[in-house]
């Protein structure tokens, strides 16, 4: 498989795309690349500590049961939009 910087300076037909990537300045392609993986890092390692929010509220439902309103107050709640 190709790297990004490969594919960015030979791409498979040159001469059908744009931008013309033969004009490319491959001291670019380095960097555009190291920070591509970077922000590429952040994402992944950022779903990976995100929460899933229908366990979550499973779980809490498991713990403290589900909700409850006193009697008095349900027809009070139910007007609330």
């Amino acid at each position: 498989m190709t790297t990004i910087t490969e594919r960015w300076l030979r791409p498979r037909s040159p001469n059908t795309q744009f931008p013309p990537y033969a004009f490319g300045d491959p001291s670019i392609v380095g960097l555009a690349e190291a920070r591509t993986s970077t922000v590429a890092r952040i994402y992944h390692k950022g779903h990976e500590q995100a929460w899933d929010g229908r366990a979550v509220l499973d779980e809490l439902v498991a713990k403290h049961g589900g909700i409850h309103f006193p009697a008095d107050k349900r027809h009070a709640f139910a007007k609330i939009a």
